[in-house]
């Protein structure tokens, strides 16, 4: 006996996000900022001296914030 084939559709996400339902601007923002990071990040990795140079850029910084802390904590000291 010969039946018919069932009517299949493809079923895809659609391309758009029902209303109510989209990332506010701010989030996608975000997402695509993270995204470009990671991908300036994986490119940094291949190439060694650009990760030393990194690293020291930011060992100057750290040490550069603990000598502001240092200072504060100073002047705050000297206030009593």
């Amino acid at each position: 006996m010969n039946h018919p084939e069932p009517a299949t559709k493809s079923r895809t996400a659609p391309d758009t996000t029902p209303i109510g339902l989209m990332a506010p601007s701010t989030i996608q923002a975000q997402n695509q900022n993270l995204l470009r990071l990671q991908i300036a990040a994986t490119q940094l990795l291949k190439d060694p001296l650009r990760v030393w140079q990194l690293t020291e850029r930011v060992y100057q910084l750290i040490q550069q914030d603990l000598q502001y802390q240092r200072e504060r904590l100073g002047q705050y000291g000297s206030r009593r």
